[in-house]
C-alpha cells in the first residue's frame, strides 16, 4: 500500500482497500476513523487511484474531490452519527503524574517555526514527524505537537477512540516504539517491515512504559461514519 493526499493537484493511492480510502476522504469532514456497515470486500479488495485536479488546491479540497470520486465510481453514500461506544481514556500511569522517559515538554516553539516555513517546501524545520507511517514502522517520533494531534494513531492501533483525560496542555516531543496490531495479525510480513520488532510491546504497554501514560477502558460519545450504500466499481 502507498500514496496519499498532498497539497497540490494530485491524489494517488496504490493497492488500498476501500475502507482506508473512505477514512482518508472523510477525515477532515467528520473527524472520525470509525466506519459501520458495508460489505466485507471494502476491507479485502484493493484499488489504485490516480487523479489530478485542474489547479493547485489545498489538501482539504482534494479530500472533497476524493469524496466526489468515491460517490461517482463506487456509488458511495454515507451519513454521520454519534453513539455511546467503548473508548479509551488517556490517563496518568503514576499517581504522582510523572511522565515517562520518552515524553517531554517541547524545547522549541515548533508551531511558530513551521508557520514561518509553511511555504518554503523544505523539510519540517522542527525535525521529522514520523507518525504518519508509524503503523507500518512501529515507531513514532514527533516534535512540538499537542497530545491530541497524534491521538488518531493511538486510536487506529488500539481499535477505539482515545480521549485525553490527563489535562496536559501545551506541546510535547514524543518518541514511541511498539509492535503494531496490524503487524501481529498479518503473518509473513517481517521482510516488508524489518524495523518492527515482532517481540516488542503492544501499544498499551509502550504508552505506559515509555510515555508514563495509560489507556484506560471506558465509554463515551463516538462519531461514527455509517455506510448507507456502496458498489464495486466498473472497469476503468
Amino acid at each position: 500500500m502507498g500514496g496519499g493526499i498532498r497539497p497540490g493537484d494530485r491524489v494517488t493511492f496504490i493497492n488500498m482497500p476501500l475502507d482506508a480510502l473512505i477514512r482518508e476522504a472523510y477525515s477532515d469532514a467528520y473527524q472520525t476513523d470509525h466506519l459501520v456497515g458495508g460489505p466485507d470486500w471494502m476491507a479485502n479488495d484493493r484499488f489504485d487511484i490516480s487523479a489530478k485536479a485542474d489547479a493547485q488546491v489545498p489538501a482539504d479540497q482534494l479530500r472533497e474531490m476524493l469524496r466526489t470520486l468515491l460517490a461517482d465510481r463506487f456509488h458511495l453514500r454515507v451519513h454521520a452519527e454519534t453513539r455511546d461506544e467503548p473508548i479509551y481514556a488517556l490517563v496518568f500511569a503514576r499517581s504522582d503524574h510523572r511522565l515517562g522517559p520518552n515524553l517531554r515538554p517541547a524545547a522549541t516553539d515548533c508551531a511558530a517555526i513551521r508557520a514561518g516555513a509553511a511555504h518554503s517546501g523544505d523539510p519540517d524545520p522542527c525535525g521529522i514527524r514520523t507518525f504518519a507511517n508509524a503503523l507500518r514502522t512501529g515507531r513514532m517520533s514527533v516534535r512540538g505537537l499537542r497530545l491530541d494531534q497524534f491521538f488518531g494513531l493511538l486510536s487506529r492501533d488500539a481499535g477505539r477512540k482515545v480521549v485525553n483525560k490527563t489535562e496536559l496542555t501545551g506541546v510535547f516531543d514524543c518518541d514511541l516504539s511498539w509492535t503494531p496490531r496490524t503487524f501481529i495479525q498479518a503473518p509473513f510480513n517481517q521482510e516488508r517491515f524489518p524495523s518492527i520488532d515482532p517481540n516488542g510491546p503492544s501499544i498499551f504497554t509502550a504508552v505506559q512504559e515509555q510515555l508514563g501514560l495509560k489507556l484506560e477502558s471506558t465509554k463515551g460519545p463516538v462519531d461514527i461514519l455509517v455506510i448507507d450504500h456502496v458498489e464495486k466499481p466498473s472497469e476503468d
